[in-house]
């Protein structure tokens, strides 16, 4: 009997495992279950990020290492599972090599089809794209911070408070 293996991942408090376990269970209930596969308990990584590939996550090393021919890995979204494109494609080839398909729920894709492997690669270049983007924003907004001499983050620190006068924001020492 396949298995279905649902994985979650979040890398901030500000996100909810709760919201993607909500999401995978129904879709399991309508899809997948009607075609024979059995449920098998969340695969959690908690507090991680994208950039770290697949296998090298807690979670989803066990989750790779028990998965048989014929399971079912069910993500709510690709950047879930995935933010580097070549991870995403050689997990992909990998599992595809196994007999294993990938869900992604946002997406309605199942990667068993041509179709489906299709979108998934461009989607995986897209998921890539997005995290090198953010990253990229984030460090001129850092840059642009430091050069205007503004605080770097929402903290002031130890012994300084924040100062709202007018239009500007300033640290000063308590």
């Amino acid at each position: 009997m396949p298995f279905v293996h649902p994985y979650c991942r979040v890398s901030s408090d500000q996100q909810t495992l709760d919201q993607q376990m909500m999401i995978i269970k129904p879709y399991y209930e309508f899809a997948l279950k009607r075609r024979g596969f059995a449920w098998v308990d969340f695969y959690v990584d908690p507090e991680t990020s994208g950039s770290i590939e697949f296998c090298h996550r807690k979670a989803g090393r066990i989750l790779d290492m028990r998965l048989q021919k014929g399971d079912a890995v069910v993500v709510t979204r690709l950047d879930r599972a995935f933010r580097s494109s070549l991870d995403a494609l050689q997990m992909l080839a990998q599992w595809r090599k196994r007999g294993v398909e990938l869900h992604i729920i946002d997406l309605g894709l199942d990667s068993s089809t041509d179709i489906g492997k299709f979108v998934f690669t461009v989607m995986a270049a897209f998921a890539e794209l997005e995290r090198n983007m953010t990253s990229s924003r984030m460090k001129d907004k850092y840059a642009f911070a430091r050069k205007a001499g503004l605080p770097m983050c929402r903290h002031a620190g130890y012994g300084f408070r924040w100062r709202y006068t007018g239009k500007s924001v300033t640290v000063t020492k308590q």
